[in-house]
């Protein structure tokens, strides 16, 4: 699951790269600038600076998870079930969904389309499969680093609708 592809990136390293930000990151790190990565499950996110208080969201929301308070509009988490009616309803794009399934295909030509990229940054190691899907005629000047957090938890498939792996 991933939250974020990012193009243009030049912070952490020499050179221009393309960044695909995974969800489901096991560390609780004090300094994570990553917060969306912690979870396994698509999230809703939200952007005090862009919302316009409208209420949009409130009266699609089926699950009557959120609430306006002074700060802006509130989401109980308990209750919301991540539909996205808030998302769609949203107005000024204050709600966003982070967490959406990419197979490793469609991650390669995403960041195959960034013409820019010299560099692609990503953080799991799903992108063997991009040597397949990566070959043209003549070679690409495309490299991968993959990053990963150090971690011992192994990565398991999610169970089918029958609960078998």
């Amino acid at each position: 699951m991933v939250f974020d592809i990012s193009r243009y990136m030049i912070e952490d390293g020499p050179g221009i790269r393309t960044t695909v930000f995974f969800k489901g990151c096991p560390l609780r790190c004090v300094w994570c600038s990553n917060p969306f990565g912690l979870s396994r499950e698509p999230e809703i996110v939200y952007n005090r600076r862009k919302c316009v208080l409208c209420g949009a969201c409130l009266t699609a929301c089926p699950q009557n998870a959120l609430r306006m308070e002074p700060q802006g509009v509130a989401l109980d988490r308990d209750r919301c079930t991540t539909c996205g009616s808030c998302v769609t309803a949203c107005l000024s794009a204050a709600r966003t969904v982070a967490g959406r399934i990419y197979s490793p295909r469609e991650i390669v030509l995403k960041v195959l389309d960034d013409s820019s990229s010299t560099d692609v940054a990503a953080a799991e190691s799903r992108f063997r499969e991009a040597k397949y899907y990566c070959r043209r005629p003549r070679p690409l000047r495309f490299s991968i680093c993959a990053g990963a957090s150090l971690s011992t938890v192994r990565w398991r498939p999610p169970a089918t609708a029958h609960g078998q792996r």
